[in-house]
């Protein structure tokens, strides 16, 4: 099962990354400082992640430890941003949507897949993390 969601994520990723570039690069205003190093950083963070997973399904000792573990914080605490912000954008979403209308039930769809797709990610990572903790320490 690991092994199709890394696969998943990695083409879901690339989806992503294509998709926002060629968004971006249609805009004939490029976007602020501050959005355009957001989307940066939150590109990295699932380059990341997407590592961390890749490394777990196929059990590969990929970044090494010394590395890992404080990137391993790093994307938990960037997942769990994620998933704070889809629901309070759900929320805001939620609070606009007239009653009678089915945006309602498609808004909560996407919230309980987002937030799905960020814990496996997270569990994925943590997993790898606690992996790489268990192996004795290279000699030398």
């Amino acid at each position: 099962m690991w092994r199709a969601f890394a696969v998943f994520y990695c083409l879901l990723a690339t989806f992503g990354a294509v998709l926002g570039g060629y968004v971006l690069a249609s805009r004939p205003v490029w976007t602020s400082a501050i959005g355009l190093s957001l989307a940066s950083v939150a590109f990295v963070m699932v380059l990341l992640t997407a590592v961390g997973l890749v490394a777990y399904a196929f059990k590969l000792n990929a970044p090494p430890y010394g590395l890992w573990r404080p990137l391993s914080w790093i994307i938990g605490v960037y997942q769990l941003l994620v998933s704070l912000l889809s629901v309070v954008r759900f929320a805001q979403m939620y609070s606009a949507v007239p009653a009678g209308s089915d945006v309602g039930v498609t808004n909560l769809i996407w919230l309980v897949l987002g937030l799905a797709l960020n814990y496996f990610s997270w569990l994925g990572v943590w997993r790898h993390g606690q992996r790489m903790a268990q192996q004795p320490a290279p000699a030398g």
